[in-house]
């Protein structure tokens, strides 16, 4: 999926979350997503999104009660790049999961839809 620029008209994309922190659209023809949340995108198939989107839950669930992370970028996401990961404040990584359990909300909705 190309770069995404939402003020551009993409008839390929469909937007699915459009947030002030954040965006999670994918791509009608190949149905991968993208994501973009404070300073990075991602482009994952439906089954990263998935994954990742569990492993940010889990992530929220485990810091929810975690004084140190309320303010400091301290929560620790590795990714696949040897030396590259991911810092979150507790608020920045809730923000993220709510705009990732909107995203799969609406995309189980339409995969009912679908069904019909």
């Amino acid at each position: 999926m190309d770069h995404l620029n939402i003020s551009e008209g993409h008839d390929q994309i469909n937007v699915l979350v459009l947030e002030k922190t954040g965006y999670v659209v994918s791509c009608r023809d190949c149905h991968n997503l993208q994501i973009g949340f404070g300073n990075f995108t991602s482009d994952q198939s439906p089954n990263e999104f998935y994954r990742f989107t569990e492993i940010i839950a889990n992530l929220v669930n485990k810091h929810r009660y975690d004084e140190e992370s309320a303010h400091a970028k301290s929560i620790f996401l590795p990714t696949p790049y040897p030396g590259f990961n991911l810092l979150f404040t507790r608020a920045e990584l809730s923000q993220l999961n709510d705009i990732l359990q909107t995203a799969l909300l609406i995309i189980q909705a339409e995969n009912l839809a679908n069904l019909s």
